[in-house]
């Protein structure tokens, strides 16, 4: 196993099997196959935060559901949305769901979608780091 410190590294691609978190490090094992199950379009990316998937689907008719998040959990990204929800899959899956896109990242340090404060105190999508 490979011990990442928030990721000190840079770039964890080729380490994400068997993400165990421990305190404030995450623990990688090193990946043994190759992306096969990348397809045209598609970005690797990681889980930054734990996050707990709300019921039923987030964005009607659309029967896709949200995805609970494991941080260091490895994802494969399809797509942005402008609200920045990411559409995306697990790994050898066809499965798609949600997640917030605050909450994955391509280099394991920034967030692929950046939130800030509005005047009214809510959160809005500022910008777009899709890769």
């Amino acid at each position: 196993a490979i011990r990442n410190t928030a990721f000190a590294a840079g770039s964890v691609a080729g380490f994400s099997r068997g993400v165990v978190p421990s305190g404030n490090e995450i623990v990688f094992e090193q990946e043994e196959e190759n992306k096969s199950d990348l397809q045209v379009g598609e970005t690797e990316v990681f889980a930054l935060h734990y996050h707990t998937a709300d019921e039923g689907c987030p964005f009607p008719p659309d029967g896709r559901r949200e995805f609970s998040l494991i941080k260091g959990q490895r994802l494969i990204m399809l797509d942005v949305r402008q609200d920045g929800y990411a559409v995306v899959r697990y790994p050898g899956s066809q499965r798609q769901g949600f997640c917030p896109g605050n909450y994955i990242s391509v280099d394991g340090r920034r967030a692929i979608v950046a939130l800030s404060e509005t005047a009214g105190g809510g959160r809005r999508t500022t910008s777009l780091k899709r890769r």
